[in-house]
């Protein structure tokens, strides 16, 4: 299967691959990716879809025991192993220079990786990394990267401190965010929205590198080419052929965003009724075979 997925070049191709793996693994395999328990902390409006099985450790009659820290290690192994991740933190730190906040939030930053890549570039600025997963967190932590910290929230949870800094108020705090919000529903989205209102003045920015489409898929043909540019834009044929990765992760993942991603994948016109009046927004970059764009919001 795994020397299959060198040859996968046709949307159906991948579509019945989706199919195959993902009824092999949700019927016999241990499914944590499934329903996201590391963004399902808490009653907070910011919860992509709280589970009622999730305190019991089973998800539809499964035993659900790959846990956070199964995640979180493997976490920094797959997005390695993603050369548009590499590429998408180069443009993204690109922005943030232009930028020059004297202040980040990242907001779903996992392990850190984004804050890591600033620190190897010379980046100096203070950085906080919100996510609701501790294990992620604990991760970033051991990287050791000086100025910053770690909350474990949601983002519902967290309000931008400013302290006593007023100075340069019009690019104090930039809010920035990769591979995230395409996980969330569109409601979660609207909240999240609603907090960048509630926590950025005029003139500070969210940045956003995720995966975003065009148009909604239409027909079945159109669905199959979604799919296609969708597992693309996570770099699925790089973590899936890599053999040095445990199968029942990328078995995990597959499944997961076959199942639960892939239908939440936000639009174009979603995004331009998300920024309403409250945002302008500007396209800064895009991957030209894939969905993987970078946005940028300035609060008006």
């Amino acid at each position: 299967m795994v020397g299959d997925l060198h040859q996968i070049r046709s949307g159906a191709f991948l579509i019945k691959l989706i199919c195959r793996v993902g009824e092999a693994v949700l019927t016999k395999s241990q499914n944590y990716f499934i329903y996201r328990s590391a963004m399902a902390r808490g009653d907070s409006p910011s919860d992509p879809g709280r589970h009622p099985d999730h305190d019991s450790g089973r998800f539809g009659g499964l035993d659900t025991t790959w846990t956070q820290e199964d995640e979180a290690r493997t976490f920094d192994a797959i997005v390695q192993r993603n050369p548009l991740h590499h590429e998408l933190f180069v443009q993204m730190a690109r922005v943030v220079e232009e930028i020059a906040p004297l202040r980040i939030v990242d907001v779903g930053g996992a392990t850190g990786g984004f804050a890591k890549k600033l620190r190897d570039e010379g980046n100096s600025t203070r950085i906080t990394i919100v996510d609701p997963a501790q294990a992620m967190l604990s991760l970033a932590a051991a990287k050791g990267l000086a100025g910053v910290e770690t909350v474990c929230a949601e983002f519902g949870q967290y309000r931008i401190d400013r302290g006593d800094d007023t100075s340069s108020p019009d690019r104090m705090v930039t809010v920035v965010s990769s591979y995230a919000l395409h996980n969330w529903t569109m409601e979660v989205r609207a909240w999240f929205f609603t907090w960048l209102r509630d926590n950025l003045h005029p003139g500070e920015f969210f940045v956003n590198g995720d995966i975003v489409a065009d148009d909604p898929p239409g027909d079945e043909q159109g669905r199959m080419a979604h799919a296609h540019r969708f597992f693309d834009s996570v770099g699925a044929r790089h973590w899936m052929a890599d053999d040095s990765l445990p199968w029942p992760a990328r078995a995990n993942i597959l499944a997961h965003t076959a199942r639960h991603d892939l239908d939440r994948v936000p639009d174009l016109a979603e995004y331009v009724r998300l920024a309403g009046t409250d945002f302008s927004m500007e396209h800064v970059w895009n991957d030209p075979e894939s969905y993987l764009r970078l946005m940028k919001f300035r609060r008006t």
